[in-house]
């Protein structure tokens, strides 16, 4: 059930997404879409929750931090990328940087090499090792989580077409 805020109270939340959309009350503004509005919302929120869930539990599986796979990700596998870029592409302080950096160093993932066109720059390599946790993770992450798996492909499409409008609708597109 709503709570007078609007949000759905424990009782509600604690239920599948699909349940508890259609066990909220409706109020008198419905017929100007505002309880669909936040109905939808909370479904989005709920949907969020299961696909994050369905990301952290790849990230443990490989042993990685949402910061660790993020700078695995955004670093160039064919050659070194410089320590300073790797900030600009995670837009975060250099210094942070460092320990990132540190900890994939000491997985092996990465090796921090002199840049052949200057010496004081450090770049920052892939290992062989660290490529395939980048596939192992590409591949975890691309395969949608279960209860998406389980819609009919029709289904799919459907929410699919519904969040690129979304998405296109909030990009000015549409």
């Amino acid at each position: 059930m709503r709570t007078p805020g609007g949000s759905l109270g424990p009782d509600v939340a604690a239920l599948p997404a699909n349940q508890a959309s259609r066990q909220a009350p409706r109020g008198p503004d419905e017929a100007a879409g505002h309880d669909d509005a936040l109905d939808l919302a909370d479904l989005l929120l709920a949907a969020s929750a299961v696909v994050d869930a369905h990301r952290r539990a790849a990230l443990d599986r490989l042993g990685l931090t949402p910061s660790l796979a993020r700078a695995l990700r955004v670093l160039d596998v064919d050659g070194g990328l410089p320590m300073g870029e790797l900030a600009c592409r995670l837009r975060c302080d250099a210094s942070n940087v460092t320990g990132i950096v540190g900890r994939l160093e000491t997985r092996g993932l990465v090796t921090r090499e002199v840049a052949r066109h200057d010496r004081r720059v450090k770049v920052l390599v892939v290992t062989r090792e660290g490529r395939a946790v980048r596939r192992r993770l590409g591949e975890a992450f691309a395969a949608p989580p279960e209860p998406i798996r389980r819609l009919p492909s029709e289904q799919r499409a459907a929410l699919a077409a519904a969040l690129r409008g979304m998405l296109e609708c909030q990009e000015g597109r549409s």
